[in-house]
């Protein structure tokens, strides 16, 4: 359902707070995307604290369900500045993981990239990031790991020195039970080297909390086939995930093929040990 709030009411009502309790949750919700996108001329110098202010309010006045179906409107504006903006915006305003982490992969899937092959969108998310200024830091780099090809893995290498454990802890957790290769490897890569440093206590915590992101649930789509997936240039206006599978392995050849490496971690895990968990649900003995 759209409500139509036209423009000189949508100018009146942004800037008064007092008011928005008096919408209902459908026209505020009009009301919070049309500020999030801007309002066309001459009213387009919102300040983005208000936009922001709009969407914590909306984050009260709808569940995490519809919070994702209002992204997915979001993605449809062909605006890519304006679309970027947005969902910048509701990186900082949004804690649920399910929500942060579609908001992150949207950005991330739909933005342009520079010449090193890395979305144009990441360097304000890594500054978002550095800053703290992200609502669920570690949901949203599930969320572009989601998305992520090789370019993107290595820039998000980058940024993890700067992640707290909780945030690790947080994004593995997110990760469980999606299973891209590149996404495994980021994964098995990091718990190796931080388990190789095994009298630094903090580098322990950290292996410890990125353990989880192995998992694979019963009902995971990976236990059917596992892809590596590489991003094609897209232009400015494009909304579709611009994401294309490179190579496929079936489950049982990816799992042989990531074995030793399970094992090794298994070998070197310290108290409480989780690997025991993760093999037995990747079917190792």
């Amino acid at each position: 359902m759209i409500i139509d709030l036209d423009e000189q009411r949508r100018r009146r009502l942004v800037h008064k707070p007092w008011a928005w309790r008096n919408l209902s949750k459908e026209a505020f919700t009009e009301l919070c995307l049309s500020a999030l996108l801007d309002l066309p001329p001459p009213f387009n110098t919102l300040p983005e604290a208000v936009a922001g202010q709009l969407y914590g309010v909306l984050c009260s006045r709808l569940d995490w369900k519809e919070r994702v179906s209002f992204i997915d409107r979001v993605i449809l504006e062909p605006n890519f500045v304006l679309r970027e903006s947005a969902l910048l915006t509701i990186l900082g305003k949004e804690f649920d993981a399910p929500v942060a982490a579609a908001a992150a992969a949207r950005l991330m899937a739909g933005a342009p990239i520079d010449p090193q092959g890395v979305p144009v969108s990441f360097h304000e998310f890594a500054e978002m990031l550095c800053e703290g200024s992200v609502g669920n830091p570690g949901a949203v780099v599930a969320g572009a790991l989601m998305v992520a090809d090789r370019q993107l893995i290595t820039a998000i290498e980058g940024v993890r020195p700067l992640l707290a454990v909780d945030t690790v802890a947080s994004a593995a957790q997110c990760c469980c039970g999606f299973a891209s290769a590149l996404v495994v490897d980021f994964w098995l890569d990091w718990i190796e080297e931080l388990l190789d440093n095994r009298f630094d206590s903090l580098a322990l915590a950290y292996a410890h909390a990125a353990v989880s992101a192995l998992f694979i649930p019963a009902e995971a789509p990976a236990r059917h086939e596992i892809c590596e997936y590489e991003r094609v240039p897209c232009s400015e206006d494009l909304r579709e995930e611009a994401i294309t599978v490179v190579r496929r392995w079936s489950f049982d050849a990816f799992r042989r093929r990531i074995e030793p490496r399970m094992r090794r971690i298994a070998a070197h895990e310290q108290r409480p040990r989780l690997m025991p968990v993760i093999m037995r649900s990747w079917g190792y003995d």
